[in-house]
């Protein structure tokens, strides 16, 4: 898929807008239905609480536009709606006035805005994705752009540390693909890349329990983790660019959503095709008991241990910039 990622609006940093506060259920959206960041945002300060749910919140929003509209053609409409005001500035729209009230307090860019609605608008209709590339690319779409934007809400202003928010949304979507399949096989979409898929696969062939087409897709569901395995590796690096007092949140959002991957894999083949993997309240205890007993060092000790450099990273590894050619590591 192909998102038109080169716009370089800003939010006007001058007289402040006038504009609504924050929806009153935002908090209660995010406790409701993202169980994981719910749990990891008690461990950021309550100050920062608020605007991380109003992030939160939209992108949620823009979401359900995409995925719960029974009428694609108005949810095209909608979404395309949201990005004119947002372009425009315009605070009428309720959506993009919470959007944009961030972006002027923080000083970012609403790129990765943008960003985030094409990717969700790539998901009205039937889904297909041609490869490695055009994966990765819908993965920063929908998942790197949150982190994006994330990173200033949270205090941080170092441009290094924007290329491993990155790869945290990277790694976290590619875990969400690989426990969705069936769902988006049952809902006409396939995000595995074709490329790497025996022809015969299809969402008609999953969804009806073909066991060959099961099987074939099985191994591509393990590389899938495996691959954003290596982006949480990547992520790692960079918690210790982050302020101090938001490190643990970001660390025990990120173990327990890679442990879902483990579950996958601890399930198996069979398992995976009967439910939903989910990571149980006893692992989520666990996860965010070894997240805090672990907080990563800051970047530049860890290069004194052999670690990768924020320079290394950029160099090495290419799959962090979605819009760089893919190239497998060694």
């Amino acid at each position: 898929m192909t998102s038109r990622l080169g716009h370089t609006v800003r939010a006007g940093t001058g007289r402040p807008l006038s504009m609504p506060s924050a929806s009153p259920n935002t908090s209660t959206t995010m406790a409701g239905r993202g169980s994981t960041f719910a749990w990891a945002s008690r461990l950021l300060p309550q100050s920062l609480g608020p605007d991380v749910a109003q992030l939160y919140s939209f992108c949620r929003r823009v979401d359900d536009i995409a995925d719960r509209s029974d009428d694609s053609q108005d949810a095209r409409r909608r979404l395309a709606g949201l990005q004119n005001a947002l372009l425009a500035g315009d605070v009428s729209d309720p959506l993009a006035a919470r959007m944009l009230d961030l972006a002027q307090r923080y000083a970012f860019e609403i790129t990765p805005a943008i960003a985030l609605i094409e990717g969700a608008s790539s998901d009205l209709g039937p889904v297909r994705i041609a490869s490695s590339e055009d994966l990765l690319r819908y993965a920063y779409a929908v998942a790197g752009t949150v982190g994006e934007m994330m990173c200033p809400i949270l205090g941080c202003r170092k441009a290094m540390a924007l290329p491993f928010a990155i790869d945290l949304g990277v790694g976290m979507q590619l875990t969400n693909i690989a426990r969705d399949v069936l769902e988006d096989a049952q809902n006409n979409r396939l995000y595995l890349p074709a490329d790497r898929l025996d022809p015969t696969v299809t969402p008609h062939s999953l969804a009806a329990g073909e066991s060959a087409a099961r099987a074939s897709t099985w191994n591509e569901i393990l590389w899938l983790l495996t691959l954003a395995e290596r982006y949480y590796r990547n992520a790692d690096l960079g918690i210790g660019l982050l302020p101090l007092r938001v490190r643990p949140g970001i660390l025990v959002a990120s173990r327990v959503y890679e442990a879902i991957g483990t579950e996958i894999r601890r399930a198996g083949e069979t398992l995976y095709w009967q439910r939903r993997a989910k990571v149980s309240r006893r692992a989520f205890l666990w996860q965010t008991l070894r997240a805090l007993s672990r907080l990563p060092r800051p970047i530049e000790k860890a290069n004194r241990s052999g670690r990768m450099t924020p320079a290394a990273h950029l160099r090495r590894v290419r799959l962090s910039t979605p819009l760089e050619e893919h190239r497998e590591q060694g």
